[in-house]
This record gives structure tokens, sequence and C-alpha cells, in this order.
């Protein structure tokens, strides 16, 4: 088979992904999440951008907890008191919860390796540019199919961890990563690639089979310049139609239950 045959297709994925990278970081909105941008617990979260009256609320509270209570100690605490600052110490955590909710699901980020992933592939794309037309050489072949097993681990590895995270993506708070450190995370990966088939010429290490045919194989890695798009819709897809409506619905028992607990809070201070 011909394989040259399929450059075109893996030039163009490889284009896409450096242009998704540049594209992300630069912060703007991307055509996947546009399809979204219509959806109704989106809009619910895009009505509460200005936190100027959680904050309003909350520094009342905090004037009003100063006058009831002063310099009272645990012992001269009366249960009303106690029922006081029981509801106070509710309200600043269920509004500061609010505030958390309400910024991650206003962020536009859904995904969070998807300008990394899609810089790891463009780079992978690079080397299947000026690799395919010499594939017909063994070793370079060899490198080849190695370095490809390599990718795939990875980014079963990744696509791991963005499974991980949407389920956690109120209580982690996760640091940014490196572009560097996905360029660095190819080039030791190529280099392995390299070593390895060079010690299996020269010393006989050990490979392993493949699940199916080399030329079978081959078809497959040029499928995988599309896996960081195609994942990214299905965690969109996910994040707008079932996360965030879930928690728009929090969202909404949250606010009725911190404008009762400001409510009586207040009410407290005005008898």
């Amino acid at each position: 088979m011909n394989f040259v045959d399929y450059l075109d297709f893996v030039q163009v994925a490889t284009l896409c992904n450096f242009g998704a990278m540049y594209w992300r970081r630069k912060g703007n909105t991307d055509f996947i999440e546009s399809l979204f941008n219509d959806s109704h617990s989106k809009i619910i979260f895009s009505k509460y951008n200005d936190f100027g009256e959680f904050d309003k609320r909350s520094q009342e509270v905090e004037i009003w907890t100063g006058t009831l209570i002063g310099n009272k100690t645990v012992e001269t605490l009366t249960e009303s008191d106690k029922e006081f600052l029981k509801q106070k110490n509710e309200f600043r955590k269920l509004n500061q919860t609010i505030i958390d909710s309400i910024q991650i699901n206003n962020s536009k980020k859904r995904s969070w390796y998807f300008e990394y992933i899609c810089l790891f592939l463009g780079l992978y794309g690079l080397f299947q540019w000026f690799l395919i037309p010499v594939i017909n050489n063994v070793l370079l072949r060899n490198v080849y199919m190695f370095l490809t097993e390599a990718v795939i681990i990875l980014l079963f590895w990744y696509l791991g961890k963005e499974i991980w995270l949407s389920y956690h993506i109120i209580q982690k708070k996760v640091s940014s990563s490196s572009y560097w450190a996905f360029v660095i995370k190819f080039i030791i990966l190529l280099i392995f690639s390299v070593l390895w088939e060079w010690g299996v010429d020269k010393w006989g290490l050990p490979t392993w089979n493949l699940i199916c045919s080399e030329t079978n194989f081959i078809l497959i890695s040029f499928l995988l310049l599309y896996v960081s798009y195609i994942v990214y819709f299905f965690l969109s897809y996910y994040d707008f139609c079932i996360r965030i409506p879930q928690e728009a619905h929090k969202l909404e028992n949250n606010l009725k239950r911190c404008d009762e607990l400001y409510n009586n809070i207040k009410s407290k201070i005005q008898n």
C-alpha cells in the first residue's frame, strides 16, 4: 500500500492541531464550544458574571456579626447568638460555593489538556509528515511503530486524567500545564523509540505483537491526529448537556438557601 496517498490527510490534521493550540492559547472561543453557546444552562450561569451582590451581602453579614456578637466570649453567648453564628457560617460557606460554581461554569476551559494534546499531536503529525514517504525502510518503519504505540499510551493516560477531572472539577484545583513540557515529552518518546529500535537491531531487545496487521496499524495512526477534536467534542457535550445542567439545578437550590439564610440573619439584627 502506498501510504503517501494519505499525506494530505495527515498534513491537514497537523495544521488543525497547531491552529487549535494557538487559538486556545489566545483565549478565544473555539468552534466546538460555540455549538453549545445557546444551551439553557450556560445562559443561567452567564447571568451571574457580576459578583458584586454576593460580595455586598457577605460584607453586610460580617458587619452584623460584629454588631451582634462584638467581643462576647464563648461562655457569654446566648442560644440566639449561637444560632446566629451557625447560620452565618453556613451562609459564608454557601456564598463561596456559589461563587466558585459560577466561576468554573462560566469558564471557557472545557478541557484541561486539549491545547497541550493538540501541540503534542501536531508534533507527531510533523513526524508522520517526514517519515511516511520513507516508511518502507525497515528501521524507520519500526521507529514509527514504537513511537505510535507510545503516543497511544500517553493519549489514554491523559484521557483518564480528563475523565477524572471532569468529575472533580469543583473540588480539585489543577495547576496549569506547560507547552514546553509536552514538547519535551514528545522528544523523550521519540528518542526512546529510536534507541529501542537500535537495541532491537543490535541486541535483540524484545518487541510485542500488534493486535492488527502493520498496514492497518499505520492507517489507524493517521486517525490519531483527529483524536484531540473527537475527545474534546464529547467532553464539551458532557459539560454542556449533562454536568452544567446538574450544576445549574444545584445553583438554584443554593441561591434559594442563601437568600433564606441572609433574610434570617437580617431579621435577627432588626429584632
